[in-house]
């Protein structure tokens, strides 16, 4: 989820060109973006549980952009394996 921060963070306007979200503004991405480094840095080094992952990055709205960092991890890093397998079938139903 870092690097897709970063990624926004360093190419905004490009980000903005491109974006046609109906559901979610540009900015509101953009803070849950910031919101995912924010708790991934403030929790670098420390052992976390199921539950604490959960609230972190289930709880309400932070949700829709943790999925789709999962969706790409797992399209773009582990194609073809039953990592990827499992995120079809939990998030990209069709």
């Amino acid at each position: 989820m870092t690097g897709i921060f970063k990624i926004i963070k360093e190419n905004k306007t490009e980000v903005g060109k491109n974006w046609n979200n109906p559901f979610i503004s540009l900015e509101q991405w953009c803070k849950l973006a910031e919101l995912s480094n924010d708790i991934i840095v403030k929790n670098k080094g420390k052992k976390i549980n199921a539950n604490r992952f959960a609230q972190d990055f289930f709880d309400g709205y932070i949700a829709f952009f943790t999925i789709h960092c999962i969706i790409k991890y797992a399209t773009n890093e582990r194609m073809d394996t039953k990592f990827w397998h499992i995120v079809q079938a939990f998030f990209m139903l069709e």
